[in-house]
């Protein structure tokens, strides 16, 4: 590949990127704080002690973060009555209920 085609191509690749950071930014953070999402599962994490199960190597601790950080997605969105731009609503049901799922059988591998 020529050097302007690569360029083309990651400007194009930049495009989509920033579409998604976007639509994202929007159902996971709102207008006011980029970062907002991040912050508040950090919280959750470490006031539940999931944080410590992920520093012990363990993951379900990775899926129950996950699992946070849709139901804060959820709630971000229910709080400031918006239409989610990315995932539905059903989206993040499902994956919210996935991920307790694959935690749920993370930790019965491990207790096996």
């Amino acid at each position: 590949m020529n050097v302007a085609d690569a360029v083309h191509e990651s400007y194009e690749a930049y495009k989509r990127q920033m579409d998604i950071f976007h639509a994202k930014g929007h159902d996971y953070a709102g207008n006011d704080d980029t970062l907002a999402n991040g912050k508040a599962v950090a919280r959750a994490a470490a006031a539940l002690g999931v944080a410590r199960l992920i520093d012990k190597g363990e993951p379900d601790g990775v899926y129950l973060f996950m699992a946070l950080w849709k139901i804060q997605r959820w709630c971000n969105l229910r709080l400031r009555a918006v239409t989610p731009r990315c995932e539905t609503m059903a989206d993040t049901t499902d994956d919210t209920a996935n991920y307790v799922r694959l935690a749920a059988l993370a930790q019965k591998e491990a207790s096996e």
